[in-house]
């Protein structure tokens, strides 16, 4: 572990207090054991990005791949901690969306580190009074990638719309979704 993580640690127990770490996800990826430590000591991890780059310099294309490359990294252990915090942050709303079970992805883009590490099932969500509905379709039309299987010019629109239509089924069918809408609200 990071020596002067090490250190910060330490001296945060010696004091009796807790922190909030704001971890970055390249980070995360290097030292998976940093949020296992984190957590073991009583302290939370929070969302800072997966490159470290300013969130207020990034489009809405590229915010959204730092959140989707941060969540892949995250093991499940340290993903449910996260949504325990966010219980105790004062929020009107939590809005996320991750995909629905196991989504196999193995390395591509020369990343071997871009695997999911974590299964995110419905009843956990429900357990912790989310509100669920599935969202982009039916889980097997897309890829490991999460891009959709069926790119080329003439399956495309078929089964664009085949993904639209399967919507209304997914909506409330969450397990066979791709993805789930997770929402909760505080009073």
């Amino acid at each position: 572990m990071n020596h002067s993580l090490n250190k910060t640690l330490s001296l945060l127990s010696e004091h009796d207090v807790t922190a909030t770490f704001f971890v970055v996800g390249e980070l995360l990826e290097k030292y998976p054991e940093i949020a296992a430590e984190i957590d073991d000591r009583g302290h939370e991890i929070a969302f800072h990005g997966y490159s470290n780059r300013p969130l207020w310099e990034l489009n809405s294309t590229a915010l959204h791949d730092e959140i989707k490359k941060f969540k892949s990294v995250l093991k499940k252990d340290a993903g449910l901690l996260l949504l325990k915090n966010f219980d105790e942050i004062p929020i009107k709303q939590i809005i996320l969306s991750t995909p629905v079970g196991w989504n196999p992805q193995s390395e591509y883009d020369g990343n071997p580190w871009q695997k999911h590490k974590s299964k995110w099932d419905p009843e956990e969500f429900l357990t912790r009074s989310f509100n669920i509905k599935g969202i982009t379709g039916i889980k097997n039309m897309y890829s490991e990638k999460g891009e959709f299987k069926f790119n080329t010019p003439i399956l495309k629109p078929f089964f664009y719309l085949l993904k639209i239509i399967s919507q209304v089924f997914t909506y409330k069918k969450v397990n066979i979704a791709y993805e789930m809408l997770c929402t909760k609200n505080f009073a």
